[in-house]
């Protein structure tokens, strides 16, 4: 039986299933998601609800003792869990849309930032951009992602930024393979960033901050800045270069060794044969 979440495991210890070979697909240390999350938010009421609900679910990982294999999404991940779990823990790297790199030579004629701009830590990367790194930057910008706010909108306003709101999964592929820099800061350091994937398999070059690549083995694919400044800084270098077939061929190389769905999809199956 698999088990798609920490959230999901409410009947992972039932008597009904104590002879089930069980499997939990963790998908990040869920109490520190929360706990990160709250962090990053403004409002009081929300900051108390994700600080409550990082102690329950801290509680509740105790279930996952009753599991038979307890597979990561991170090496970060599994180093936490390896810790209390032991042998029962795995590392899966994530699967993804992508089966190969496809990635456009040359040059684009925009920076990128796109996600899920509902979600604080998306809403805190994309208002750092728009007001510290973006009116130090001289190439076009453009903001996408699903139901930005009035903060996002006022701010794409102001630094006269293209804001794409809601695209289709079409658009957004669109955007991302024709902007030239994909720019993806990040201020949780927790699971594996998908949108990091959907840029180095679809996008040229992409710039982000240390809590974005953390023990994700993606770093050397990325230029890496730890501030406003530094980002200003790689952009303006990086917005008058073009995406070599050297360039496509190492993110291949590395891309296809690391997360790989045909290559991971066996190893899982492996893994559920030795249970």
């Amino acid at each position: 039986i698999l088990f798609e979440g920490l959230h999901s495991c409410f009947y992972l210890d039932h008597p009904a299933l104590k002879n089930r070979k069980k499997i939990v697909r963790l998908h990040n240390i869920e109490w520190d998601y929360y706990l990160q999350s709250s962090y990053s938010e403004s409002i009081f009421w929300k900051k108390i609800y994700f600080k409550r609900e990082s102690s329950l679910l801290k509680l509740f990982e105790a279930k996952l003792q009753n599991a038979d294999l307890l597979l990561s999404i991170s090496p970060k991940d599994f180093e936490y869990y390896q810790q209390t779990f032991s042998d029962i823990v795995k590392y899966l790297p994530v699967f993804h849309p992508h089966n190969e790199v496809n990635i456009s030579k040359g040059k684009g004629e925009y920076a990128l930032y796109h996600g899920n701009l509902q979600i604080n830590e998306n809403i805190q990367a994309a208002l750092f951009l728009l007001n510290e790194v973006v009116p130090k930057t001289k190439i076009p910008w453009k903001i996408a992602g699903k139901n930005p706010g009035k903060e996002i909108s006022a701010a794409c306003l102001k630094q006269r930024v293209d804001l794409v709101e809601n695209p289709s999964d079409e658009l957004m592929t669109d955007l991302i393979s024709n902007a030239q820099l994909n720019v993806i800061p990040s201020f949780q350091d927790t699971g594996i960033k998908l949108k990091l994937l959907n840029a180095l398999y679809r996008g040229r070059f992409c710039i982000v901050n240390p809590p974005m690549i953390d023990q994700n083995g993606l770093g050397s694919l990325c230029s890496i800045a730890t501030n406003a400044s530094e980002f200003a800084s790689k952009i303006n270098d990086l917005a008058d270069h073009e995406f070599s077939d050297y360039l496509i061929s190492d993110r291949r190389e590395i891309l296809s060794k690391k997360f790989n769905n045909v290559l991971n999809a066996k190893h899982l199956i492996e893994l559920i044969k030795q249970l």
